[in-house]
């Protein structure tokens, strides 16, 4: 009842004020511009302005999480991140129901909030394959969040515009903990060292002078992939793959490295990025790791059916 008579609360007062802003407010600024809309969810918006992707992306902190801002001109510089598409009560609305009608707990919270997405700090962007099916190369945007010296999760995305969608996750760990798994478990996962050694590993946003130490921190790190939309379907259709990497320059379709250089306005390309990283130190290969290469089998996650017994019923009992 208190949830319902809250909403009641919150529609009255935004009905109230949407009458008096069209009757004394100038046009505020659109939220996809990434400017002044922003200004007025302040509360909201833990270090907004803050940008993670490259030019055009500009993700910053706003009321409904992270929502995609104008981004900037150049790699690194991002938006101011827009009002948020949820439509989330403002300061101001929130005030305002408080003095019409009181408290309304569920709602009136006014506090800097925290989402996990908040945590998504360090952009990379390399190139992917469905496992076993080496031929199918893409462009894998990753948004991440460091977890821990240990682990470090990532959101994958078919690319890096306000209208890209999730395609799957990754996760990164440390040396120590994937030696620690069993030898099937390591089937599924893979090596990072050479992703950074061939240049096709990038970090747009990490400063020339920092990247070193990134792509030698990487190389420490094993990743597994669960991609749960395929590139080309209109919709996730069909069980979770197990996604891949390559490892071999054998492997490579470099027109794909081509237009991940292209699409990100990179300063440098795949081949100077090589050249460059050749002086990186080089930590040695776990155990187990990148098997494939020696079996020449991937793993690869299959559906199957498991029957219920739901207490002897069906559905036409």
């Amino acid at each position: 009842m208190k949830s319902f008579v809250c909403l009641c609360q919150i529609l009255a007062c935004f009905l109230l004020i949407s009458s008096l802003n069209a009757a004394t407010s100038p046009p505020a600024a659109s939220p996809s511009t990434g400017t002044d809309a922003s200004s007025s969810y302040s509360a909201y918006i833990p270090g907004g302005g803050s940008g993670f992707g490259p030019g055009g992306s500009g993700f910053g902190q706003s009321a409904g999480g992270v929502s995609p801002g104008a981004g900037g001109s150049s790699p690194g510089t991002g938006g101011a991140g827009g009002a948020g598409s949820f439509g989330f009560a403002n300061k101001d609305l929130a005030k305002l129901c408080d003095q019409l009608f009181g408290p309304a707990e569920d709602v009136n919270n006014t506090t800097q909030v925290d989402y996990p997405s908040q945590n998504l700090t360090l952009f990379l962007a390399d190139i992917h394959i469905y496992s076993g099916n080496i031929s199918y190369q893409f462009i894998a945007y990753h948004y991440c969040t460091v977890m821990n010296k240990g682990l470090m999760q990532c959101v994958l995305y078919n690319g890096n515009k306000s209208t890209s969608t999730i395609v799957g996750v990754e996760y990164f760990i440390s040396k120590e903990l994937f030696e620690g798994l069993s030898t099937d478990e390591k089937k599924l996962w893979h090596s990072h060292h050479y992703e950074v050694l061939s240049g096709m590993f990038v970090a747009p946003d990490v400063e020339a002078e920092d990247e070193p130490l990134l792509m030698e921190w990487l190389m420490t790190t094993y990743g597994k992939v669960v991609d749960t939309w395929h590139q080309e379907d209109r919709l996730p259709i069909g069980a979770p793959r197990l996604g891949m990497t390559l490892a071999l320059d054998s492997q490579v379709d470099w027109s794909v490295v081509q237009r991940l250089d292209r699409e990100l306005g990179l300063e440098t390309n795949y081949k100077q990025r090589r050249q460059a990283r050749k002086t990186l130190i080089v930590p040695e290969l776990a155990e187990g790791a990148d098997e494939y290469l020696d079996t020449g089998k991937m793993a690869q996650f299959k559906t199957f059916y498991i029957s219920v017994p739901n207490h002897g019923k069906t559905r036409d009992d």
